[in-house]
């Protein structure tokens, strides 16, 4: 197989650049036809055709969660266990968590989605990497722009604009996005505003420089969890503490960066990056409908950090190939959340406070060789080392400090691929992951009426897993499939359990949420993936056609799990879906004046608590949309590349279903209902 026959793709994330074939892992593509088949309120869509990966978001544009291979576990409200990579530079925060709110598909071009845990380069995480790369501009004209516009159903607006300069050694893109939904449930709102700049600088043919910088704003209305019973009755209605109250959040973010990459000889290379970030997040009604676990709540963090990796073709002989990847990550951030309660959605009487002092180091090394592209062989490793320093306060100046420190930890990963026969590849790894607990499974605080209680996680270890995986590739110029079986095992899991215990101040016994290291989980599943394009030059209608099917089958169970005197080993993990499956095709037609994209989605029943009493229904999606492009001739030499327009719908079989789970929740209130069949409209400009 030749370069020509295939695409080469840059996946960071395992710090190597390889043809996918080549690649001895899980590895999930997103292209840019599937990135713009869809209405591109959010990645969703997108990201849901990799299998293995689930998105789901409190209705379009709301809250998101990414489930890569059970990462929800511990997550149910945000992106954990997932590391994320733009263009090379961390974006996930020492703690674990990730902003994905920041990235929107109108400013990348693909994602590639580094399946199961890849600590050998990328440190804590026991999931995957998620690598995302920027749009540029347009390097035909010296200014370029681009604006997409969108009105759809339930009052959603979309703007979305960009402007590119081109220079002999400049490349930038500066990109605006406003985007707002109504909500198909009451207390469903969200708007948005994204402003991003990225600016490549080439100094030189051995050197450039990449700028990045982003900011967000935005609000989010939470509407809260529904039973059944109340999605039957009514699948609009919002929770009534939160319509009562208005709950929702106001969230910012700004981070910014700047990446060399700097070629010292043809074959030794480096890319360093070094970032900032800020963020804050006012949440004046809590995040339950519990009265007492709300109250005005005020997070904020400050972070900085910088990635460097190294790349040395050591040798090459013609039949043998070496090449050593060497590198390092650090990170610092100072985070605080203070809550106080509620005056009328202002701040009253301080409730707690955290301040917490996070670090994170890694180091990591890898060597791949390689023999006559036949066998390709990689052996890596990682330390990591992570530190929380904490000061916990409550009313009546309780205080608690407390530092915890997980000892550097050595992830070691060891791969192979090797060709059968031409195109056919056979693969296997064994890696290793672990995940750090948060300050929020180490400490919790609570505040009864007028008194302050404390419940602490003593010993909490961070969870530790392996995972074993084998493969079949096989990749020609239009075809290809990808298949997987992996298993992996969860140790030290950082499960919760409730404990009641007498507090003075109150008087009583009160009940915390603890967490301890008592749990093990099994994690099996089977992955695969089927992609067919054809250029059909000699049809004056149908020009181009691709096609895809992907799935996944899992079997994810407790191996031990007690909750008192109950016991969950054997059980299924809440939130899981059997099966799912995502197909769906883009066809181009007369001379791509028109195209066509229609995507499929099938989900199976999914367990919704420990002890499998609850379970949802299994669903089926049906989106599409068709883009024309008009024939418009630029009698006034305004150098005009593209208008079109576009028409949509979403969930064309009018489903009843929820994207967003909420296991075991409180009076089993699992359900955030998903709206049914909707429309969407638009035009499209690029100069």
């Amino acid at each position: 197989m030749t370069s020509s026959q295939i695409s080469i793709i840059k996946i960071e994330a395992e710090a190597i650049r390889r043809i996918p074939v080549f690649t001895s892992g899980s590895v999930g593509v997103v292209n840019e036809r599937q990135l713009k088949g869809n209405d591109q309120t959010s990645l969703q869509n997108a990201l849901n055709t990799v299998p293995g990966v689930t998105m789901e978001s409190r209705g379009y544009g709301g809250s998101q969660r990414i489930n890569v291979r059970g990462s929800f576990l511990r997550s149910p409200f945000a992106v954990r266990n997932i590391k994320l990579y733009v263009e090379g530079i961390p974006m996930s925060s020492p703690d674990g968590t990730t902003p994905l709110e920041v990235i929107d598909a109108f400013d990348i071009t693909g994602i590639e989605v580094v399946k199961g845990p890849n600590g050998s380069y990328t440190g804590s995480g026991t999931s995957g990497v998620i690598y995302m790369r920027l749009a540029k501009a347009n390097p035909k004209h010296k200014v370029s722009f681009k604006n997409s516009t969108l009105f759809g159903s339930y009052g959603i607006k979309r703007e979305a604009t960009a402007i590119g300069f081109n220079t002999k050694k400049w490349n930038t893109r500066v990109s605006h996005i406003f985007q707002e939904n109504k909500g198909y449930r009451d207390q469903e709102f969200n708007r948005k505003n994204n402003l991003t700049l990225v600016s490549r600088y080439t100094h030189n043919e051995k050197r450039d420089y990449t700028f990045y910088a982003s900011y967000f704003d935005g609000q989010l209305a939470l509407p809260g969890g529904l039973t059944a019973n109340q999605v039957d009755e009514d699948p609009t209605q919002a929770n009534l503490y939160s319509i009562a109250n208005n709950a929702s959040l106001y969230r910012e973010r700004l981070f910014a960066a700047v990446s060399q990459n700097w070629v010292f000889s043809d074959k030794f290379y480096n890319t360093t990056s070094i970032y900032g970030s800020w963020t804050q997040k006012y949440n004046p009604y809590g995040t339950s409908s519990a009265y007492s676990r709300n109250g005005f709540k005020d997070e904020g963090a400050l972070g900085t950090g910088t990635r460097s990796v190294f790349k040395l073709d050591v040798f090459d002989t013609g039949t043998w190939r070496m090449r050593s990847t060497f590198g390092g990550e650090v990170q610092f951030e100072k985070f605080d959340a203070t809550e106080y309660t509620n005056a009328g959605g202002n701040p009253g009487d301080l409730k707690y406070k955290y301040d917490v002092d996070y670090m994170a180091l890694l180091g990591f090394a890898g060597t791949t060789l390689s023999y006559r592209d036949r066998l390709f062989v990689d052996l890596s490793a990682s330390s990591n080392k992570t530190n929380h320093q904490i000061i916990a306060q409550g009313y009546q100046g309780i205080r608690v400090d407390s530092n915890a420190t997980w000892a550097a930890r050595w992830l070691p990963r060891i791969a192979a691929t090797y060709r059968v026969y031409k195109e056919l590849y056979l693969l296997g790894s064994l890696s290793y992951g672990n995940s750090n607990p948060t300050v929020f499974e180490q400490i919790e605080i609570q505040q009864y009426s007028s008194a302050t209680a404390f419940a602490e996680s003593k010993n909490l270890k961070p969870e530790t897993g392996v995972n074993r995986e084998i493969g079949v590739k096989y990749y020609i110029s239009n075809f290809s499939f990808d298949v997987s079986a992996y298993d992996f095992d969860l140790t030290n899991a950082i499960l919760p359990y409730t404990q009641l215990g007498y507090f003075e101040p109150t008087g009583a016994e009160e009940e915390f949420t603890l967490y301890s290291n008592a749990g093990s989980v099994k994690q099996r599943g089977f992955e695969g993936s089927v992609n067919y394009t054809v250029n059909l030059t000699n049809q004056k209608v149908l020009r181009t056609l691709s096609i895809w099917v992907n799935g996944q089958l899992t079997d994810y169970t407790f191996n031990n799990y007690k909750l008192g005197s109950d016991d969950f080993a054997g059980n299924e993990i809440p939130g899981m879906p059997k099966a799912t499956l995502s197909s769906g095709l883009v066809a181009g037609f007369y001379k791509n004046l028109a195209t066509w994209s229609v995507q499929h989605y099938y989900v199976d029943r999914t367990p919704l608590n420990n002890s499998n009493t609850d379970w949802s229904s299994s669903y089926h999606l049906l989106n599409s949309r068709v883009d024309f492009r008009l024939p418009i001739l630029d009698v006034f030499h305004w150098g005009i590349e593209g208008i079109s327009v576009f028409v949509g719908a979403n969930n064309i079989l009018n489903t009843n279903y929820t994207s967003f789970l909420q296991t075991n929740a409180a009076a089993q209130r699992y359900y955030n209902p998903s709206p049914p069949r909707n429309f969407f409209a638009g035009i499209s400009l690029e100069v």
